[in-house]
């Protein structure tokens, strides 16, 4: 099954705003706007951006304190089927959250493996290195 068949969020960016615009956002701190950007979605998107805006909306529920939230969005990633770097992504997400840090970080591994040039799969990584306390790797 792939990513685009399984992820059930849809995108519909207001007034052409892009994946770019979306993470302007996120690194400006509004994290509620990312979020409300992802639920007022209308039209699906393709599946590498939505998988990326997915894993952007995680982040910001996780930056508003909304575990559940950024949970079950990360899930939704995990869940999204195959051997994608995407479900890798979010897997490894979850596995932090339960403080499965060996596990998130062969999970971030794969990620990396699966596509060396997705640069979230080397953040979720990092992620999973400083959660093992290893920071000369």
């Amino acid at each position: 099954m792939h990513i685009s068949t399984s992820i059930t969020l849809v995108l519909a960016l207001a007034a052409g705003q892009t994946a770019a615009d979306v993470r302007q956002l996120y690194d400006a701190g509004k994290y509620r706007e990312v979020v409300d950007t992802l639920e007022q979605a209308q039209a699906p998107a393709e599946a590498d951006r939505a998988a990326r805006l997915q894993y952007l909306a995680a982040q910001s529920y996780d930056k508003l304190k909304d575990a559940e939230a950024a949970r079950r969005t990360y899930q939704r990633l995990a869940d999204s089927g195959g051997e994608t770097p995407w479900a890798s992504i979010g897997l490894s997400a979850v596995q932090v959250m339960d403080t499965q840090f060996d596990e998130a970080l062969e999970s971030a591994n794969r990620a990396t493996r699966l596509d060396a040039s997705l640069p979230e799969a080397h953040y979720q990584r990092g992620i999973a290195l400083m959660f093992r306390k290893e920071y000369g790797d």
